[in-house]
């Protein structure tokens, strides 16, 4: 090997070693304001027609029985008649503090759950404490 080779593994070395070392501390950063938690909570679906499916939520579990029986649970259908648009809602008025917070893959959704006592207000007389953030998974069947 020449001398020129030699320096040029040795830098490729050094870049991969500081990136690895980057990576390491960043993640121990991220590791300080979330806990990420892969339990996967695949319990029901969206998808109709499934054995565990929209239809059959009020039988999968004893506390989920007012889902076979009510009328305006998930999902909801937005093109129904009772759905309105109102535009003039207002100024929404947020007071957010800096909070750690769970980042959790519930398989269905992904949930970020805060500790600190963030509020929101809406339609300028309700105040809403904001504890935890719901992204729900789109599926074919919901598009």
């Amino acid at each position: 090997m020449d001398k020129s080779s030699i320096q040029c593994f040795l830098f490729i070395l050094l870049t991969i070693i500081v990136t690895m070392i980057s990576c390491s501390n960043a993640q121990r950063e991220v590791g300080k304001l979330y806990t990420f938690d892969p339990e996967d909570e695949s319990e029901f679906t969206y998808v109709r027609n499934q054995e565990n499916g929209p239809e059959k939520w009020g039988k999968l579990k004893p506390e989920w029985k007012m889902c076979g029986k009510g009328e305006m649970q998930s999902p909801i259908d937005l093109m129904h008649k009772r759905v309105r648009i109102v535009s003039h809602l207002g100024r929404l008025t947020r007071n957010y503090k800096p909070s750690n917070a769970t980042l959790r893959n519930r398989g269905h959704d992904m949930m970020v759950k805060t500790v600190a006592r963030n509020q929101v207000k809406l339609l300028r007389v309700a105040v809403h404490d904001l504890r935890q953030n719901i992204c729900r998974k789109v599926t074919e069947q919901s598009r």
